[in-house]
């Protein structure tokens, strides 16, 4: 009887032990998430936040709902790296580091998770005759609302190295305004901005279908000529990815038009911490199947796609965390070497 008495408790002395060297559970980590304003920026911030709440044991993400992505790393810099990531668009990310107006400063500690969800910036219109932005002197061009930098600058010098900039009205729109303002006949242009991958046939938004219904179908596209974009970007030190339009992004369109490139994606701040990217690139990666479950287009967004669509030029701009877990899993660098945002350069 002594015997199993000390058996018993030395049983429970080893189990003892065993346990109370057994590691803490990580604390909890607080993340909040800025998403940027209503619309596929919020869509893609509280999808990915719901994700890694969903799918990881002690990271919890918060949204913020913020007036544009252009605030965000100025924003970050305000606030704990380790507590703070972002959704950001490749055409800010490329005008902060540059410390274009309006930016203050030259923004260089801005480091990319993923690549969410390529898309396109170009020109449509109801004008069959209208084939090119050369074709636009004496028209009205609907474009974004604010001052001539990112996007407007652009559009500004292209229209001046076309030499039409002084017969072009220039009409600053909201997004939606822009629509009803091409459908009611007050603008012959407005921009085209569309998710989806520019190899494929572009994917509608909800205002063009409006346009497109209301207009059976008759809206061509414009190009944005590559050939003064070049010039363009080595005028004013700022360059963009060039893509094509495949036949069959508009239903009534069987050529193929020329306009840019934009990917929206996750970033941070370079001194965040390693292990933490590490953990949130994981989850989200491995889980990249359960985006369309939020959002259908998303369908094309896939664990290899983070990489693919990385709108980086050189390793450096890929925080180290993220880097560790794509070269772990055989991702870096020969996907981002063959992906979309290289081959648009």
């Amino acid at each position: 009887m002594k015997k199993l008495v000390y058996c018993l408790l030395g049983a429970m002395l080893v189990a003892g032990l065993v346990l109370g060297c057994a590691p803490a559970p990580p604390e909890e980590r607080e993340i909040e998430m800025l998403g940027g304003s209503p619309g596929v920026d919020m869509l893609l911030s509280t999808s990915f936040s719901d994700i890694v709440n969903k799918n990881h044991p002690y990271i919890k993400m918060s949204v913020v709902e913020t007036v544009d992505a252009s605030t965000h790393p100025l924003m970050a810099e305000e606030r704990d790296p380790n507590q703070v990531i972002y959704e950001m668009n490749s055409n800010d990310y490329i005008s902060a580091r540059l410390g274009m107006d309006p930016w203050p400063k030259q923004y260089t500690d801005i480091k990319w998770i993923a690549g969410w969800m390529p898309g396109v910036v170009g020109f449509i219109t109801i004008d069959p005759n209208i084939n090119s932005l050369a074709d636009c002197a004496g028209k009205t061009i609907g474009i974004m609302p604010g001052p001539d930098v990112g996007t407007n600058l652009v559009v500004v010098e292209t229209l001046k190295e076309l030499g039409i900039y002084d017969q072009v009205t220039l009409k600053r729109l909201g997004f939606d305004e822009m629509h009803w303002a091409l459908r009611d006949g007050i603008v012959d242009v407005i921009h085209l901005l569309s998710i989806g991958r520019w190899d494929e046939p572009l994917m509608g938004q909800p205002m063009l279908e409006e346009v497109l219904a209301a207009k059976d179908g008759k809206i061509y596209g414009v190009d944005w000529p590559h050939d003064v974009l070049r010039k363009v970007y080595a005028k004013i030190g700022f360059s963009r990815g060039l893509a094509v339009a495949v036949p069959g992004s508009l239903p009534k369109e069987d050529r193929p038009f020329e306009l840019t490139t934009l990917v929206l994606g996750l970033a941070c701040q370079a001194d965040a911490d390693k292990e933490l990217i590490y953990e949130i690139t994981k989850t989200q990666t491995e889980n990249a199947a359960k985006y369309q479950e939020y959002f259908f287009p998303l369908f094309q967004m896939t664990s290899e796609t983070m990489v693919e669509f990385m709108p980086v030029d050189s390793e450096d701009e890929v925080h180290p965390g993220a880097l560790k877990y794509y070269k772990e899993v055989g991702y870096w660098p020969d996907l981002w070497e063959n992906g979309l945002w290289l081959q648009a350069k």
